[in-house]
């Protein structure tokens, strides 16, 4: 872990790292985990810590040994998991919520047909049936009721308890469209809602 910083720390030709996330849980035991955080934070190569891709279980245990800062995770309107275990936790314990994938690997752009045919090597899961079905119709019902991306952005901008929302490298064509995305009024959530329920959530 400590070998880790001192490569980023040199990889961004920097002094120190202000927010130094855990990217994956680890075999590492939590206390373990924890003494090498404050190693780091001692050392000044790192002002704050917190974790990506951790459960609800593994996120508490961690918590017990060291503060975090931020827990990072996907949510969007067909993955939205996190809104059950995650975003409570977060809010309870006053920890910032860094809301990724909001726009679901992309899918909900609107810009697939439904159409596309994918290989064995096409990792992500969102593009295999029935997963790919469901987020293309959905897009397709944001885009009647204005632009999916933002539409998309701005749900889980809207969420109790999300600080942020990481969005993903897109052409410049809907960057415009991400940076147009404010929270949505609550008359517009019910209508993402109902839409996402009737394709189905995907977690």
């Amino acid at each position: 872990l400590i070998n880790q910083c001192h490569d980023s720390l040199f990889r961004l030709k920097t002094e120190y790292i202000d927010l130094y996330q855990l990217h994956w849980p680890d075999d590492t035991s939590p206390v373990q985990t924890a003494r090498g955080l404050q190693d780091i934070q001692s050392a000044g190569q790192a002002k704050w810590f917190g974790v990506c891709n951790y459960n609800l279980p593994q996120i508490d245990a961690l918590a017990g040994h060291i503060k975090l800062q931020t827990v990072q995770a996907p949510l969007n309107l067909l993955n939205r998991k996190a809104l059950t275990d995650l975003l409570p936790w977060c809010i309870a314990k006053g920890v910032g919520f860094l809301a990724s994938d909001p726009l679901l690997s992309g899918l909900l752009t609107g810009r697939f047909t439904g159409t596309e045919e994918f290989t064995d090597d096409d990792r992500d899961e969102y593009f295999t049936q029935p997963h790919f079905a469901k987020a293309v119709a959905l897009a397709n019902d944001l885009n009647e009721l204005g632009d999916a991306t933002t539409l998309a952005v701005g749900w889980a901008l809207a969420q109790p308890g999300v600080s942020c929302v990481l969005c993903p490298v897109v052409p410049p064509v809907v960057l415009e469209r991400l940076v147009q995305a404010e929270p949505l009024e609550p008359a517009m959530l019910n209508s993402l809602d109902k839409l996402a329920r009737k394709h189905g959530f995907i977690g």
